[in-house]
């Protein structure tokens, strides 16, 4: 098989042949996201600091969340964030952090999918991936489904501790990408 990119792009199509990465589907080329924000904040619905290397965000888990804040349902355009509080092993446990990570099941990325979202977010390093996955056959699923299948924009290493612990659920989130070239 082609590996491909968002819009049916061939990966040696799409890939530069300098240090400049994509050349059809680089950062440069998007505009500002300004739109509502929702902050899905596992690590507090399930009690703990932080969640554990290979534990898996579910359907139920995302919904639990909307319920527990009180909170309109994820919509079509939204900018969703997932808050496991992972982000805090970053500094002084770097060793530790990259070895593994919480993240959103293969059955929650398609959730956010038919939902439409624009752009997904988390504290973690691997954008949405939990790490170990949960299918060996197909690694870091969050990348291929959202981004080069439906054009969902991934972000990472996020700090969303002040949001949770100021309970802010909802919001308007606005993210303006630097128009590096690739």
């Amino acid at each position: 098989g082609i590996y491909r990119w968002y819009n049916g792009r061939a990966l040696h199509e799409n890939s530069s042949e300098s240090a400049h990465g994509l050349k059809y589907n680089g950062v440069e080329k998007q505009g500002p996201f300004i739109t509502r924000g929702v902050l899905i904040d596992v690590a507090g619905l399930k009690g703990v600091k932080s969640m554990k290397q290979g534990e898996v965000i579910t359907v139920e888990d995302i919904e639990a969340c909307i319920k527990k804040a009180g909170i309109a349902p994820i919509q079509e355009g939204d900018a969703v964030l997932f808050n496991t509080g992972y982000v805090e092993y970053w500094t002084g446990e770097e060793k530790f952090y990259d070895a593994g990570e919480p993240g959103v099941g293969i059955k929650a990325l398609k959730y956010l999918v038919k939902k439409n979202v624009i752009i997904v977010g988390a504290d973690t390093w691997g954008a949405l991936d939990v790490v170990p996955g949960e299918d060996p056959d197909y690694p870091f699923p969050s990348h291929s489904l959202l981004e080069c299948v439906n054009g969902i924009g991934q972000l990472q290493n996020m700090d969303l501790r002040q949001l949770a612990r100021d309970h802010v659920y909802e919001f308007l989130f606005i993210f303006v990408p630097t128009p590096f070239e690739g």
